[in-house]
């Protein structure tokens, strides 16, 4: 009897176990504090907490771990200003966060175009604490927002907003996948140029210039010659895919777990 009783009390433990892990698996937990007022939201939907005008104690809210963008309205009537938000999923404030002095339509939904806003500074001697500047007793109300998905870490890919995509053909290296808006601009250097295959990036202006970046690989020579395309990629809820150009066909570039839904120009 007494070892039925063992093996079910144990059975029970790992079912709760299972269950606790799942329950806890399909949520986030957002822990926020703004000098002085603050609105925290999740994919537009808000979420009010007692400590919202409480700098003091962090408001905190358990959104869905299927939540693409996470956003945050702060005023600062006085005082040090600043904005810091903790994920459990590991984003954190920080220069990565898009930010605006400027309220707009749906500025705190997936569907928005933050490709305008810019950068989040980090506030003077106040850790993972962000605002619009890096004045420390700035005034007014401030709107920032980030994507929070996690994307995979894929195989030759790196998305970034304002027109760069990195495309490499190398089995050796991995990225680690980024993006920060339901439609996407990927773009492409394509050329007759092998050298123009690899750590490129398209500008603005349609023109391919070299990727230079710190933590990343930096290609010798020029872009003579090189020429750049676009594609628009519709972002669903399981993904978008670019194929590559000309030296890259047969691989392909995923933004987040699976593919669907690809527009092209």
């Amino acid at each position: 009897m007494s070892y039925w009783v063992i093996n079910t009390v144990v059975i029970l433990f790992i079912l709760q176990r299972l269950v606790c892990s799942a329950i806890a698996g399909a949520y986030i937990t957002g822990k926020a504090t703004c000098f002085n007022f603050l609105e925290f939201y999740a994919d537009g939907v808000r979420y009010e907490h007692y400590n919202d005008n409480n700098w003091k104690y962090f408001t905190v809210a358990t959104i869905p771990s299927s939540t693409k963008v996470v956003a945050a309205r702060c005023e600062n009537p006085k005082g040090q200003c600043g904005l810091k938000i903790f994920l459990s999923n590991g984003v954190n404030t920080d220069t990565s966060w898009k930010c605006s002095d400027n309220e707009e339509d749906g500025w705190n939904t997936v569907r928005f175009d933050d490709s305008n806003w810019k950068n989040a500074k980090m506030v003077p001697r106040a850790p993972n604490f962000i605002w619009t500047s890096d004045d420390k007793f700035a005034r007014g109300a401030i709107y920032c927002r980030k994507s929070v998905r996690a994307g995979s870490n894929h195989r030759n890919a790196s998305y970034r907003k304002s027109n760069i995509v990195i495309n490499s053909c190398d089995p050796s290296r991995y990225l680690k996948t980024i993006y920060t808006s339901w439609e996407m601009d990927c773009s492409r250097a394509c050329t007759r140029k092998i050298d123009c295959s690899r750590y490129l990036y398209c500008s603005g202006d349609a023109s391919c210039k070299l990727y230079r970046d710190g933590r990343d690989c930096i290609m010798s020579g020029d872009t003579t010659g090189c020429s750049c395309y676009t594609q628009v990629i519709h972002c669903e809820d399981s993904g978008c895919t670019c194929p590559l150009g000309q030296y890259g066909e047969g691989c392909q570039d995923t933004i987040s777990g699976n593919v669907k839904a690809l527009e092209y120009l």
